[in-house]
């Protein structure tokens, strides 16, 4: 995922802003309130990190 394509999923409205501040050729989002990723939820990634943590029997 782009730069872009995240600023616009995550903060539609900056997004919009710097297409009008820098007068851009993209389209403009109609979306006003931020995706959430599941990535972005602590709890997710407590147990994303729990489960992929090496583990093994040590002899």
């Amino acid at each position: 995922m782009t730069v872009g394509e995240q600023i616009e999923k995550r903060q539609p409205q900056i997004y919009n802003f710097l297409i009008d501040c820098f007068d851009l050729n993209f389209r403009r989002t109609k979306r006003v309130k931020p995706v959430n990723f599941e990535e972005d939820d602590p709890l997710f990634n407590y147990f994303k990190n729990m489960m992929e943590k090496p583990r093994g029997v040590k002899l």
